[in-house]
């Protein structure tokens, strides 16, 4: 998110709106330095950072008007999952066939 926010900034940089495209080849570099840089911060303390982050998101969660349960559960339906746990049961794993 910082990235993105770093783009907008640069949007706005002279006062006025300059719309950019936000593609990846231009951000990629930004993302990795902020994502070294958050694994770095998060190291120093993980569990006091792991209490900021939570209270960051319920908070933000909760301003957003979004419900607390809210939960996804992706693509697969609980019927598909446990289809393919009977299928991997069946599999070694060790040939192209499988």
């Amino acid at each position: 998110m910082c990235y993105q926010i770093e783009h907008c900034i640069e949007e706005w940089s002279t006062g006025s709106l300059r719309k950019a495209a936000f593609r990846e080849t231009d951000n990629k570099e930004r993302y990795i330095t902020h994502l070294k840089d958050l694994d770095q911060w998060q190291q120093l303390n993980p569990a006091k950072i792991r209490k900021i982050c939570k209270h960051m998101h319920d908070r933000a969660r909760n301003r957003s008007g979004a419900p607390e349960d809210a939960v996804t559960n992706g693509r697969l339906s609980a019927a598909a999952l446990e289809e393919a746990k009977k299928d991997l049961e069946l599999q070694t794993g060790e040939t192209d066939s499988e």
